[in-house]
C-alpha cells in the first residue's frame, strides 16, 4: 500500500510537471490524476465477512487522468468566434474601401464634384464665353478620370478578396480533413482505453481518453469555428458531428468538402 502511495504521489507530481511544461502550449487542456479509495470486487460474492475484512483498507488507487476542461465554455467560445470573425474581416475589407474612396487626405470625389459645379455656375452666367466652356469639359473629364480609377481600384480590391476567401475555403477544407484523421485515431484509442462501455455499444464521451489528441482536435475545432456557424456533437464511440450553418460537415470519419459558388 505504501509502495502504491508513493507511485500514486510521483504520477501526480509528473502530470503537475507536464501541465508547467504545456502551460505555453497552444491549445493544452490542464490534466489532472483522479485518485480513490481501493475498495473489495464487488462481484466476489463468495468471500466470507472475515476474508472481506482482511481485504479491508488497501489504501488508494490511480483512476485515471482527467482534463479539466468545461464543454460549456467550450460552446460560448465557438458561438461567438464567429460573430468576431466576420465583424473582423468587415473592417478589414472597409478600411481598404476607404483608402480607395480616400476624401480626407486627397481630394477625392467630393472636390472634384464640387470643382465641376462651380465651373457650370460660371458657364451658366457667361454661356457664350469659350473658356468657360472648355474649363466645364475639361472639369467633366476629370471627374469621369476619378470615377473610373475608383471603379478599377474597386475591382481589383474586389479580385484580391475573392483570391482570399479562395484560400480561406480551401484552409477550412484542410481543417476538416485533420479534424476526421484525428476522429479516425481517437476512436481507437477509445476502443482500447474504454474497453467497457466501448464493447457494450455505450457513449465513452467523459472515458478516459486520448488528453493531447482530443486538445488537438479541439484546437482544431475552435479554428473552424473562425470559418462560420458551427454546432459540435459528440457520437459514442468517441467522434464528433460537426454541422456548419445546419449542413453536416463531418460526422466520424465521413465529411464533406467545402466549394465556393461561381463568380458574378
Amino acid at each position: 500500500m505504501s509502495k502504491r502511495t508513493i507511485q500514486l504521489s510521483q504520477k501526480a507530481l509528473d502530470i503537475t510537471g507536464s501541465n508547467l511544461s504545456n502551460s505555453k502550449v497552444e491549445g493544452y487542456t490542464r490534466q489532472t490524476v483522479d485518485i480513490g479509495a481501493s475498495y473489495i470486487n464487488e462481484f466476489a460474492y463468495w468471500q466470507t465477512k472475515s476474508s472481506r475484512m482482511a481485504l479491508a483498507g488497501q489504501g488508494a488507487i490511480g483512476i485515471g487522468v482527467d482534463q479539466v476542461r468545461d464543454p460549456y465554455i467550450d460552446k460560448r467560445y465557438r458561438d461567438t468566434t464567429p460573430s468576431v470573425s466576420e465583424h473582423s474581416t468587415m473592417t478589414d475589407i472597409l478600411k481598404e474601401v476607404e483608402t480607395v474612396l480616400d476624401n480626407i487626405t486627397t481630394d477625392g470625389v467630393t472636390a472634384s464634384l464640387d470643382t465641376f459645379k462651380k465651373a457650370l455656375s460660371n458657364y451658366a452666367e457667361r454661356p457664350d464665353n469659350e473658356e468657360l466652356a472648355s474649363i466645364v469639359r475639361n472639369e467633366a473629364f476629370n471627374m469621369t478620370k476619378l470615377l473610373h480609377s475608383y471603379y478599377a481600384d474597386l475591382e481589383n480590391l474586389k479580385e484580391t478578396n475573392l483570391e482570399a476567401l479562395d484560400a480561406s475555403v480551401e484552409d477550412t477544407n484542410n481543417i476538416i480533413e485533420r479534424i476526421v484523421n484525428y476522429n479516425k485515431s481517437i476512436v481507437k484509442e477509445y476502443a482500447a482505453m474504454a474497453t467497457g462501455k466501448y464493447g457494450e455499444g455505450e457513449s465513452v464521451t467523459g472515458s478516459y481518453g486520448p488528453n493531447e489528441m482530443l486538445d488537438e482536435r479541439n484546437l482544431l475545432i475552435d479554428e473552424l469555428s473562425y470559418k462560420g456557424n458551427i454546432v459540435v456533437h459528440d457520437n459514442p464511440d468517441g467522434s464528433v458531428r460537426i454541422e456548419m450553418d445546419g449542413v453536416e460537415i463531418v460526422n466520424g470519419e465521413k465529411y464533406e468538402r467545402l466549394y465556393m459558388k461561381a463568380r458574378l
